[in-house]
């Protein structure tokens, strides 16, 4: 979306492109312009933290298989 926006595309083009909604483009857009590189990165979500690590959920799915 940032690059593609430094191409001088709209919002509007670009969700088009990307197949989401202009809101969305513009929310990362408005992040990336905020924090740099740093505001792509995902965000703390709420909710129970995973009990595994993706280590350990590679090897539970890898014995389940």
């Amino acid at each position: 979306m940032v690059l593609l926006r430094a191409e001088g595309l709209s919002p509007v083009d670009i969700a088009g492109r990307v197949g989401g909604s202009d809101r969305v483009v513009r929310k990362w857009l408005k992040r990336y312009r905020d924090k740099g590189p740093r505001g792509l990165e995902d965000k703390p979500r709420s909710g129970r933290p995973p009990i595994y690590t993706r280590t350990g959920r590679a090897e539970t799915n890898k014995e389940v298989a």
